[in-house]
C-alpha cells in the first residue's frame, strides 16, 4: 500500500511479478496493509480495520505467512510501528514479509530492522509500483531503493548476533 513519491496517495499496489515470486517461495495467508483494489491475498486488511490493532495471525491458529507492504508515510509514526507489528506478529509465530524503503540510516532499521530480521534482500534499482485504479497521471519509479525484510519466528527473540544476513534481489 505504499507510494512512489510522485503522489500522495498510499493506495500504489506491490508490482505483481515482485509479490509473485516471493508468494512462490513464502505462500501468503495475509495482506497486512491493503484495500479493495490492491490486495494480493485473500485475506487483507484495510485502512478501517485498523491494522496495527488487529492481529496478523491466522484465525485458526495455523502457522501464517504474511505479506505487508505499509503505507509509506511520515506522519502516525511513519514505518517504524510497522516494523514493530511484523516483528511482534513473527515472535507469534509467524513468519512476516515486509517491503519497505532501504533506509539503513535510519534509527528504525539499526534498532529493529538489523538485529531482529532474518534477512534483507536489498533491491536492485528502484521498483515501479502499479498506480490505483483511479490514478491519471503517470507512473514513475519509488522515491527511494526498496527493500524485503523478513522477520522469521526462529530469530525473532533473540535476534541474529551479527545482525541480519543481507544480500541483493534482482527485480523479477
Amino acid at each position: 500500500m505504499s507510494f512512489p513519491n510522485t503522489s500522495v496517495s498510499e493506495r500504489w499496489a506491490t508490482p505483481r511479478d515482485l509479490f509473485d515470486r516471493l508468494d512462490a517461495e513464502f505462500r501468503f495467508t495475509l495482506d497486512a496493509a491493503a484495500d479493495a483494489s490492491n490486495h494480493k491475498c485473500e485475506r487483507w486488511i484495510g485502512q478501517e480495520e485498523d491494522a496495527l490493532a488487529t492481529a496478523w495471525a491466522c484465525p485458526d491458529g495455523s502457522r501464517s505467512a504474511v505479506w505487508c507492504n505499509p503505507p509509506y508515510r511520515k506522519s502516525g509514526g511513519g514505518i517504524r510501528p510497522w516494523m514493530l507489528k511484523g516483528l511482534e506478529t513473527s515472535r507469534d509465530g509467524s513468519v512476516v514479509v515486509m517491503l519497505i524503503y532501504a533506509r539503513t540510516d535510519t534509527k528504525a532499521w539499526s534498532e529493529i530492522v538489523h538485529p531482529y530480521a532474518d534477512e534483507v534482500r536489498l533491491i536492485a534499482g528502484r521498483l515501479k509500483f502499479e498506480p490505483p485504479p483511479d490514478y491519471t497521471g503517470t507512473a514513475t519509479t519509488a522515491g527511494a531503493p526498496s527493500a524485503v525484510i523478513i522477520f522469521r519466528p526462529e530469530t525473532a527473540w533473540m535476534g541474529r548476533p551479527s545482525g541480519a544476513q543481507y544480500r541483493i534481489m534482482e527485480q523479477p
